[in-house]
């Protein structure tokens, strides 16, 4: 079976939830696929010296036994779902200041989006996983 490329993201945080949301809708050749920290593909996938990223605060792509986080990730998905977003490859030379910002908005997530409205993933669930 082939591996597919999964983001794992927190389904706790609202703004993890809005993040999957406009990537889902980004996604119109579906080659993405989601589920949370906390599910049972998380559990399969990370496991092993990769167990701690499941209590991380970033999002984690995993594709073909690889894993990308913070803004690696972000860039390797923008390019998995092609068109005008492969563009964002222009961005791998700053990938040092772009995990920095990555790293104060997971840090202060909680904070800065506490008031926001939870998105509804629902009409994804083809690439949502458990």
């Amino acid at each position: 079976m082939k591996c597919p490329a999964i983001v794992f993201f927190d389904s706790n945080c609202r703004l993890c939830t809005r993040a999957v949301y406009f990537i889902l809708s980004l996604d119109r050749k579906k080659v993405l696929y989601f589920a949370p920290l906390q599910g049972g593909t998380a559990d399969q996938y990370l496991k092993g010296p990769l167990a701690y990223l499941k209590n991380s605060n970033t999002l984690v792509f995993f594709e073909k036994n690889k894993v990308r986080v913070r803004a690696s990730a972000i860039l390797r998905m923008l390019w998995l779902i092609g068109g005008i977003y492969r563009i964002a490859i222009l961005f791998y030379p700053l990938l040092f200041l772009l995990n920095l910002v990555y790293r104060v908005i997971a840090k202060n997530r909680r904070v800065f989006f506490s008031k926001e409205k939870p998105k509804n993933l629902s009409e994804f669930k083809g690439q949502l996983l458990p």
